[in-house]
């Protein structure tokens, strides 16, 4: 039985660290520029490289393009941001300075120009979208790339929440500490994804990170419970929750960071939300559980969406 090669441009390209793209410094960079190609190609953007993309979602084929060097961009201190090229029989609408004015006018790719209306008045309006909006834009479509990434690993999601501790933070947290270290007489040392800081109180609580791919909920016995996956975060924040439970511990961690903490809190981030699982049927499972504080990667997203919303509500364009 015989079977056909996919021709060269059809191969996937295995990203792996050494293997930056040309240009591109790093696999942050390459998830941006990745992130930034992909919304590009949702609102109609045209591939690079052969692929059939109604056979490919556009997060797959932005990063066959980055990889193989087929994106162009321009750095900034706001991030690299894909190239993108004026259509020569394309006319574009812009905003030009002229003098203190705003003016809106029609462009064209050779330059050349003309008013909107043909007294060629200002039109004196601005939106000015604040650099926390933009950020967190950003830092909203990364954490959906790498959710979307079957390659994604535990660590690529730590290292993002290091750079935006704000979407594990809330109300009631104003710091989160990276990998404590949690030395022991006897066997490894212990090293939670996070500690957590509170506002108010002394006492920190513990976080946990697991990959989105991973199941939250079974059926056993006609009955919803947790699965194995988060029954085994639970253990591991438990073992935690024993080191603290001895006053040599806490006061080691205490001289060696300048936290405290006892019985904390067990907090796992993991999964994703579905619409199959009973709101009511999930109630019951967390109830069977009160001490463990489960949050998914969607819940994150819409969180983070809301407050961007937010944002963007206070910074509506208004005349001057």
């Amino acid at each position: 039985m015989s079977s056909k090669k996919p021709p060269a441009d059809e191969k996937h390209t295995e990203y792996r660290k050494d293997q930056d793209p040309p240009q591109v410094d790093s696999k942050y960079r390459v998830i941006l520029l990745a992130a930034q190609r992909a919304k590009q190609l949702k609102r109609g953007a045209v591939p690079k490289i052969n692929i059939d993309p109604a056979k490919h979602k556009p997060t797959r084929i932005a990063l066959e393009e980055v990889v193989r060097g087929k994106v162009n961009f321009v750095g900034n201190d706001r991030g690299d941001w894909p190239a993108q090229k004026l259509l020569p029989d394309q006319e574009y609408v812009a905003l030009a300075l002229v003098g203190d004015k705003i003016k809106l006018v029609s462009l064209l790719p050779d330059g050349q120009y003309r008013f909107l209306d043909e007294a060629e008045n200002f039109h004196n309006f601005i939106h000015v979208a604040p650099l926390e909006l933009s950020n967190l834009q950003e830092a909203i479509t990364e954490l959906e790339w790498l959710i979307n990434n079957p390659k994604s690993r535990e660590k690529d999601f730590q290292n993002f929440f290091i750079r935006n501790k704000d979407f594990i933070l809330n109300d009631e947290y104003k710091e989160a500490h990276p990998h404590v270290v949690l030395s022991r007489n006897r066997g490894e040392p212990l090293i939670p994804d996070f500690v957590l800081e509170p506002i108010s109180g002394e006492l920190c609580d513990v976080l946990e990170l697991k990959l989105p791919s991973t199941p939250i909920f079974n059926l056993k016995k006609n009955r919803m419970r947790y699965s194995a996956a988060v029954a085994e975060a639970a253990a591991q924040l438990r073992e935690y929750g024993r080191y603290f439970e001895e006053e040599n511990n806490r006061n080691a961690v205490l001289e060696r960071y300048g936290l405290r903490a006892y019985r904390p809190k067990m907090l796992v981030i993991i999964g994703r939300r579905s619409t199959k699982v009973d709101p009511l049927d999930e109630r019951s499972v967390q109830t069977d559980r009160p001490d463990l504080h489960l949050r998914t990667y969607d819940d994150i997203i819409i969180r983070m969406k809301w407050r961007a919303e937010k944002l963007r509500s206070k910074n509506v364009a208004k005349p001057r």
